[in-house]
């Protein structure tokens, strides 16, 4: 009897001591799991992640979701159920943004300490596009292009819609759609923020989703969509900020918008700005709704004040704007821009279309709108002499048109609410008045424009080739990747300009030293003063120009300037006086055409590899730098000299270094043509309008494989 109760005493200690460690464990339990939930949600994911028990991907894209927008709130924790010492299993008691959930998570305990083995399968698409929606389930498609399938619950989303979804074991738990917004026209395109014309600007969130319908699907896009112009863009809003932009499938370009340069085109920031009209016109806020009517002759003047623009009315009244200013015109008339000064001899330039002004921190911002058709009217004899006659002028009109089309198409202005500037980094633009051959031609070639395989051309063009065109891919780099040479450009290649005669390799020293030096070529660009140039510098007038300029296209080409450092040529910053003494120059790389690609310099100071022609026409300048020195004179085809030219007419080239007692006394430059020598020779035009081909012929020769097609058969 004493046994059976020392024996029941053991059982009954043991009970307790069992009931009181699994209360101490249901107890950890319940802490793990609230300590858990609170690292996780907090984004404390590596303490959080050492409370967890799952595959390492798993456990990241558990913590991800709870971490997220703090959507998850963990309400209450249920008693745990242990089914040993080491399993359990627990009811969690959620909230997803006020949505309540229950569900059960197991636990394991692993050397002393309870761990969670299983969680429910969470999905989370901050800015899903609902792509479709059928009996009992979803499809979403988020930014980076993933697809998510959940089951219907009580929430049924609408096609269409972008907002925010939660999965939950593979059913969507929770949508919130996001407030959409359209705008009417897209005006800016920034690393932080949209422009709408009439509702202003937008700040992007830092993971802006963007979506475009594509042949009756969406797809995810790239920001170098937008297009600046665009109508009918739609903003997806959450919290303040846009979470998802869907860009129009199409765009039709009617106008181009064109960001004016200050006078000399010495850049776009203008400190002041005054206008005037022969006829009355208009200053509207649209945003705000305001608009002022200004009659003919009177003249307003815009100035920056810190974010602002202050106008001061004709009467002397001065008004502060916060938003995008519209100055537009009667019918069709002008509106003259006094404080710009064009042209040679100078004229004040008046332009087609309406003008804008909005703050650009100390300084103001013009851009003009204007038609396409108008804005030729200026560009084609800005660009081209009239003198070249009506052919050679359609030729550089449908040029223009094109390359005006596929630089809306490129928005490579969309930070500055513009498709091109006004100068030679694009089109020059109303630098000289209007004349009626160039508009004719214009009028004449009205909507043409050349395709390759049904897209709008890259129309490159220059002054002036040496006798041969380059290929693209050895002039430029590639803008994605950073490459040179780029991607060739099927329509964009070398080819002969001869009207007689045979090209040697000029892309070997020996032949484009014969071909550079010889000014008896038979090509159809002779006749201009550009074909051969030549030009003489002095040692100490090259060290004064490559020392002023090396270092600071270094820091705007750091991949295409490269110094010799341990025996490589790398990119790195160049320091004051980088040559000394010059040494020696070097042609390495020469393109089909015979342009040099890559030049290298050698100093006593440092040896440099100078990669890409507009680099080496940049750094080596026929211009004297040096105090008190004389004029670097640059004697042409036709007998012309001209003083100190700012840039080195092409890469076309080849040259003598004269040495005396083994160091470098001079170097003479022999040359050819003017320009980057890609595409369309416009002296060329005027070669081959004066043989009697017409502009489409013409056209075909510059960018072979191409045709003709009109702006309103495009998309964009």
């Amino acid at each position: 009897m004493k046994k059976f109760s020392i024996a029941i005493l053991f059982i009954a200690v043991l009970l307790v001591f069992s009931f009181n460690l699994l209360g101490q464990y249901s107890a950890e339990a319940v802490k793990t799991a609230e300590k858990f939930f609170d690292l996780a949600t907090a984004g404390k994911t590596a303490a959080a992640e050492d409370l967890l028990l799952l595959e390492a991907a798993e456990a990241q894209t558990l913590l991800g979701v709870l971490s997220a927008r703090k959507l998850f709130r963990l309400t209450s924790v249920s008693a745990p159920r242990i089914s040993s010492l080491s399993q359990a299993a627990i009811n969690l008691s959620l909230e997803v943004n006020g949505v309540p959930y229950t569900t059960e998570v197991e636990l394991v305990r692993v050397e002393g300490k309870w761990k969670i083995a299983s969680f429910p399968r969470l999905d989370l698409s901050e800015a899903s596009y609902v792509l479709s929606v059928s009996a009992g389930s979803v499809t979403l498609l988020d930014g980076t292009g993933s697809l998510l399938n959940l089951a219907l619950s009580e929430q049924t989303p609408s096609t269409g819609e972008v907002g925010l979804a939660v999965g939950i074991n593979g059913i969507l738990h929770y949508f919130s759609p996001f407030e959409k917004v359209i705008l009417n026209r897209l005006l800016t395109v920034g690393n932080n923020a949209l422009e709408g014309e009439e509702l202003g600007f937008f700040k992007l969130s830092p993971n802006t989703a963007f979506y475009r319908p594509d042949n009756g699907a969406i797809r995810v896009a790239e920001t170098s969509e937008f297009i600046v112009g665009m109508t009918d863009v739609a903003l997806f809003i959450d919290e303040g900020l846009v979470s998802a932009v869907l860009i129009p499938e199409n765009y039709v370009p009617h106008n181009i918008r064109v960001v004016l340069n200050t006078s000399g085109f010495a850049g776009t920031s203008h400190s002041s700005v005054t206008v005037s009209s022969a006829a009355s016109y208009t200053l509207e806020d649209k945003v705000s709704g305001k608009s002022f009517v200004i009659s003919a002759g009177g003249a307003l003047r815009f100035n920056p004040q810190g974010e602002s623009v202050a106008v001061t009315f004709p009467a002397g009244d001065t008004l502060i704007f916060d938003n995008r200013l519209f100055i537009l015109p009667t019918g069709g008339s002008k509106i003259r821009v006094d404080t710009i000064r064009r042209g040679s001899p100078q004229f004040t330039p008046s332009y087609y279309g309406r003008l804008e002004i909005i703050s650009n921190g100390a300084a103001l911002l013009l851009v003009n709108e204007v038609s396409i058709e108008e804005y030729l009217y200026s560009v084609v004899p800005s660009e081209m002499p009239v003198s070249f006659g009506l052919e050679a002028l359609k030729v550089q009109a449908v040029a223009a048109r094109s390359y005006a089309v596929s630089s809306i198409a490129r928005s490579g202005f969309r930070g500055l609410s513009a498709h091109v500037d006004d100068s030679t980094a694009s089109q020059v633009y109303n630098n000289v008045p209007e004349y009626e051959a160039s508009s004719r031609a214009v009028r004449d070639t009205a909507g043409l424009v050349a395709v390759y395989d049904g897209a709008i051309i890259d129309a490159r063009y220059f002054s002036t080739s040496s006798g041969v065109t380059a290929n693209f891919e050895e002039v430029w780099h590639d803008r994605k990747s950073g490459a040179f040479p780029a991607f060739p450009v099927p329509y964009l290649i070398s080819q002969p300009q001869l009207r007689s005669g045979s090209l040697p390799d000029i892309s070997s020293e020996e032949g484009a030293r014969s071909f550079f030096t010889s000014r008896n070529h038979n090509t159809f660009d002779s006749a201009s003063p550009w074909f051969r140039w030549q030009v003489t510098m002095s040692r100490r007038e090259l060290e004064a120009s490559i020392s002023q300029n090396l270092a600071r296209q270094q820091m705007l080409q750091p991949s295409f300037i490269l110094t010799l450092d341990k025996g490589a040529f790398v990119s790195q910053a160049i320091g004051p006086d980088p040559i000394g003494i010059l040494l020696d120059l070097r042609v390495i790389r020469r393109g089909a055409g015979g342009n040099i690609m890559e030049l290298e310099i050698v100093g006593q100071n440092g040896t440099y590899r100078v990669l890409k022609e507009l680099n080496i026409r940049y750094i080596i300048r026929p211009v004297n730098y040096l105090a008190g020195g004389s004029n670097v004179v640059l004697a042409r085809h036709d007998g012309s000299k001209l003083n100190n030219y700012t840039i080195l007419p092409s890469t076309y080239l080849v040259f003598d270094i004269i040495r005396e007692q083994g160091h470098v006394r001079n170097v003479t430059f022999f040359g050819g043509g003017n320009g980057h020598g890609v595409g369309m020779s416009q002296w060329g035009v005027r070669g081959l309008a004066t043989d009697g081909r017409d502009f489409r012929g013409i056209l075909f020769h510059f960018y072979p494989g191409s045709e003709l097609a009109s702006v309103e058969d495009l998309t964009l």
